[in-house]
């Protein structure tokens, strides 16, 4: 058994949103897609999962609107991040809003928990 401390960090490298594109796998549950990739493992650090979020402006013109759903978006994730089966292996995660319509909160936790489903199902 691995007891690794997880450690959640921002998707900042260019290099690995191209893989994500190039390589990665993805999940759907409306309005949200998750492209996920495992990165190599690495013994010397603790487990690392690398998260982002996007809303396409040609979907939602204000910047007010699209930050507005990446802030939630981020907050549920926040709140089940611990349940995706993560424990041993490093991950790249991108949550893409892919509805023009805004969802609340409510509606968002639902999609995500879906999602989580999913991804689990998969990688499992």
């Amino acid at each position: 058994m691995n007891t690794k401390p997880q450690q959640f960090k921002r998707l900042k490298s260019t290099l690995v949103f191209d893989q994500l594109f190039e390589k990665g796998s993805s999940v759907k549950a409306f309005p949200l897609r998750l492209k996920y990739l495992r990165l190599n493992e690495n013994d010397q650090l603790p487990t690392t999962v690398f998260t982002g979020f996007s809303v396409p402006k040609r979907l939602h013109k204000k910047a007010t609107a699209r930050n507005h759903l990446k802030r939630l978006m981020r907050e549920v994730y926040r709140k089940y991040r611990t349940d995706f089966h993560t424990k041993e292996s490093n991950y790249a995660f991108l949550f893409l809003y892919m509805s023009p319509e805004a969802m609340d909160y409510h509606q968002l936790e639902r999609a995500l928990l879906k999602l989580l489903k999913k991804f689990n199902d998969e990688n499992t």
